[in-house]
């Protein structure tokens, strides 16, 4: 037994076995495709997951749009039915966004042709026994062309939202959202919200969020302070009508940012995606409750580059968020390979624990944009890539991962003989953090090390080891395992490289 099978055994961790090249990339765990699909049928545009259930949507499939429910069985996602709205035609974009709640899912149609061109429609859904069927289309009371509504849904509880970011009632396409409440097995329209800052092409709604008591939408190009930085507006409801109870932007926002691209409201924390910020993208988080959020930090983890557009997807859960970055180039120099990240809290500050989680490069236009949407469950990350390779090119595809709290990368690319190779971990949490490395050589552990409390301010840490002209041609391994108290949280990692 070698000694990173004993440590495994030790420390009772789930390893994530890795793909060997030079630069360790992390694999995806499994890759969910179209059967029989067609150019541009954007899979992946929409990903919604709830315990045992996960829903993708493709808005160009059939030139309609579609969506694929998968439901967990032995230990997999299998995917058990397609289904799309009862009156869709081609270029309705149906599954240009989706969102669930329980038995209930909502699927926007933001190109819908009824009542109006373009005016955009969504499709409430509910799951009886393991079927997913349709309950009500939403259109708003009022519909114009170009609209769009649908073009973001959100559902907690009896509580329903859809973007509108084309409405035209407080300037040209200055935007709204729109609120529907479950009444006696019926949704009912209850309320259009517009921006108190509402301006021509503000496109307020362009994303929403809602815990059934606060409603969160974005208007990308809202311009106070600075420019056209974008704002987050939060609306509670009183017991007969939703107010809006506070405006929400960055501090350090400027002209261009798309502060609002994507957003998730939890518990405590907003976040809110940035993804042209800086150049390179970033995930902007407040803390502290409804009507008060205050901000905490702008995370943009290091190996994000200019152009990444990191923040464009976001999905948070507890002290963590997974975030996409479509714009990466890919291993070797694949154009807009993306890629996804995992953040970590660690009671201090935002470290990324899983840096560039990678699909597959594809040299077709417009190539595969990994994690242009992207979903958290529980130690399950998913991340769409909706023009990525399916069954033929173009299709699109979903990755899943499986995600752990610490990241391991090899430096450089290339590692020459008899020289310095340095083993850059990520993912050193305070609170006593500790992290063992093991290195293997063809099966023959070659140095174990142990380390603590040395991870530096973007919590990663540099092991240098000196390479032998020996290990040509010879493949290593390295293992990391940690832990952090209280509670001696495991987390592992493994990832491979090959000596040329």
């Amino acid at each position: 037994m070698t000694s990173s099978t004993v440590l495994r055994a030790l420390l009772g961790l789930t390893v994530c076995a890795t793909a060997a090249s030079a630069q360790a990339t992390y694999p995806y765990a499994d890759k969910y495709l179209l059967p029989g699909g067609s150019s541009f049928d954007s899979f992946g545009r929409a990903i919604a997951v709830a315990p045992g259930r996960l829903v993708i949507t493709g808005n160009g499939l059939d030139n309609r749009g579609a969506a694929v429910a998968y439901r967990r069985q032995g230990g997999a996602w299998v995917a058990y039915q397609s289904f799309t709205g009862s009156d869709t035609v081609a270029g309705d974009f149906f599954g240009f966004s989706a969102a669930v709640d329980g038995t209930t899912l909502v699927v926007g149609a933001n190109q819908a042709e009824t009542p109006a061109f373009n005016a955009g429609a969504a499709y409430v859904f509910e799951r009886m026994g393991e079927t997913w069927t349709q309950v009500q289309k939403l259109t708003p009371p009022v519909s114009t062309a170009s609209d769009k509504f649908g073009n973001a849904v959100a559902v907690s509880g009896d509580v329903i939202v859809v973007g509108c970011a084309g409405d035209d009632e407080a300037g040209i396409e200055a935007g709204a959202a729109y609120v529907y409440r479950e009444v006696g097995g019926t949704w009912l329209f209850e309320q259009k919200l517009l921006a108190s800052t509402a301006d021509d092409g503000d496109q307020f709604g362009w994303q929403v969020d809602t815990d059934g008591s606060s409603i969160i939408a974005s208007a990308l190009e809202d311009e106070i302070p600075a420019g056209a930085a974008g704002a987050v507006f939060e609306f509670q409801f009183d017991g007969s009508e939703w107010n809006e109870v506070q405006r929400v932007t960055d501090p350090a926002g400027a002209a261009g940012d798309r502060f609002g691209w994507d957003l998730d409201l939890e518990v405590g924390r907003l976040f809110v995606g940035a993804p042209e910020k800086d150049g390179r993208g970033a995930v902007v988080v407040f803390d502290g409750g409804p009507g008060a959020w205050s901000f905490q930090d702008s995370v943009t983890p290091v190996k994000v580059a200019a152009g990444d557009s990191f923040g464009w997807s976001l999905d948070a859960s507890g002290d963590r968020f997974v975030a996409g970055a479509p714009g990466t180039t890919g291993v070797p120099t694949a154009a807009f390979a993306g890629a996804l990240y995992q953040v970590q809290f660690d009671g201090t500050r935002w470290v990324g624990v899983q840096q560039g989680l990678n699909g597959e490069p594809s040299a077709g236009f417009p190539f595969p944009q990994m994690g242009m949407e992207c979903a958290l469950l529980g130690n399950s990350a998913f991340a769409g890539a909706p023009f990525g390779l399916g069954v033929i090119a173009n299709t699109g595809s979903v990755y899943r991962y499986d995600v752990t709290e610490l990241g391991l990368d090899v430096v450089p690319d290339e590692v020459p003989f008899e020289g310095e190779m340095a083993v850059r971990t990520s993912g050193g949490l305070t609170a006593n953090p500790m992290a063992v490395f093991i290195l293997e050589i063809s099966g023959t552990p070659v140095l174990l090390q142990a380390y603590g409390g040395v991870f530096d301010a973007n919590g990663e840490h540099l092991l240098s080891v000196t390479v032998p002209a020996s290990v040509s041609g010879l493949d290593i391994t390295i293992l990391a395992a940690g832990y952090r108290q209280p509670g001696l949280l495991g987390y592992s990692d493994l990832v491979e490289a090959s000596f040329l």
